[in-house]
C-alpha cells in the first residue's frame, strides 16, 4: 500500500511539472514593441554598433521577410531565400513603422 502511495505522488508531481513547462514553451510575444511584426511581413534592417533597427513600410516588397517570431528572438530571411538571420530581442534597438498615405 505504501508503495502505491509513493507511485501516485510521483505521478502527480511529474504531471504538474510537465504541464507547467509545456505552457511556457508555447508563449508567443503578441504585445509590446513586437506587435507591429507579423510572420510573412517584409521589413528593412539596419545594423549599427551591434544593434538592429527594423523598419516596417506598408506595401513594401524589398528587404527581409519575417519568417519566425519566437519567445526571445526573430528570424529574418533575405529576398533570395538563401540567408536566414536570427536576431535576439536584446539586439533590437527599435522598430520604426512608416505608413503610406491612404493606408
Amino acid at each position: 500500500m505504501k508503495r502505491n502511495n509513493h507511485a501516485l505522488i510521483l505521478l502527480i508531481v511529474m504531471m504538474f511539472f510537465g504541464f507547467s513547462t509545456l505552457g511556457h514553451a508555447e508563449e508567443k510575444p503578441n504585445s509590446g514593441f513586437l506587435k507591429v511584426l507579423k510572420v510573412g511581413q517584409t521589413i528593412t534592417m539596419k545594423e549599427g554598433f551591434g544593434k538592429y533597427q527594423l523598419t516596417v513600410i506598408d506595401g513594401m516588397k524589398l528587404g527581409h521577410k519575417v519568417i519566425e517570431i519566437g519567445v526571445d528572438y526573430i528570424v529574418l530571411e533575405d529576398l533570395s531565400g538563401s540567408l536566414e538571420t536570427y536576431i535576439p530581442f536584446s539586439s533590437i534597438q527599435g522598430i520604426v513603422k512608416i505608413r503610406t498615405p491612404g493606408k
